[in-house]
């Protein structure tokens, strides 16, 4: 199947899952409760709508890397309904100002509606596609990606435009699904496993190849659970 095809069912799967068509069926916790068992604080958690959980889809905890870079301006690339910006407005004072920007524009309108009293001028809101990020180089002190690298076949041109919006010595932090063995076969004709993160998986040998090729540096990574053929990780990069 051809990038394009990839991501144009990619696209489809969250624009009907963000307006009701399609649903969820994840596995174990859900929602707050899966904020909870990630270790988000209860703080954040409890200041939120409880609709807000019902569209909360990541891929792991990124605050214990993210706040020791979180600083000036960042970016929540692939936001959804951009919990993780609130909470790290809430956990730290460094950060001036939260870009949210999503594809899906129905689920940035939820995100505004539940957020905008709260943050002031802090947040903004933008529609936008990774592959072509509508901001000049240079522009962010950090990018934030949980649950949205493996959304991405061409995962080079992803991280190739992440540094374009760094500023020298920004950084990125994200969280995925890893491998750890490799996928049987059937995965490949399973097109919701492209949108749930797990198609697009790589090992660690292979995302250390990628920093490198695209100007990265390792500095961090971290494996928080094991499931099945994944590792469930989150890893901090620098420009």
């Amino acid at each position: 199947m051809s990038k394009r095809m990839i991501k144009s069912y990619i696209r489809c799967y969250y624009q009907k899952l963000y307006s009701g068509e399609n649903r969820c069926h994840l596995l174990g916790a859900k929602g707050k409760h899966l904020a909870k068992k990630l270790g988000y604080p209860d703080s954040a958690i409890d200041e939120l709508p409880e609709y807000v959980w019902e569209y909360f889809y990541p891929c792991g905890n990124p605050f214990p890397l993210l706040r020791s870079v979180a600083t000036g301006r960042g970016l929540n690339l692939g936001c959804g309904i951009a919990v993780d910006s609130y909470v790290i407005l809430q956990v730290t004072r460094s950060v001036r100002q939260v870009i949210n920007l999503d594809i899906i524009e129905k689920v940035l309108k939820k995100s505004r509606c539940s957020l905008i009293h709260s943050t002031s001028n802090r947040f903004q809101w933008c529609c936008g596609d990774a592959d072509k990020l509508p901001f000049r180089a240079g522009s962010f002190d950090w990018v934030l990606m949980n649950g949205v690298f493996n959304l991405f076949s061409d995962k080079r041109a992803l991280l190739l435009e992440a540094r374009r919006v760094l500023r020298r010595g920004g950084s990125i932090v994200v969280c995925d699904l890893f491998l750890q063995s490799h996928l049987p076969p059937y995965f490949q004709e399973e097109l919701d496993a492209w949108a749930w993160c797990m198609n697009g998986a790589v090992s660690r040998k292979r995302l250390i190849d990628l920093l490198n090729s695209t100007g990265f540096r390792l500095l961090e990574y971290r494996c928080e659970e094991r499931i099945d053929w994944f590792l469930r990780s989150s890893f901090l990069a620098a420009k």
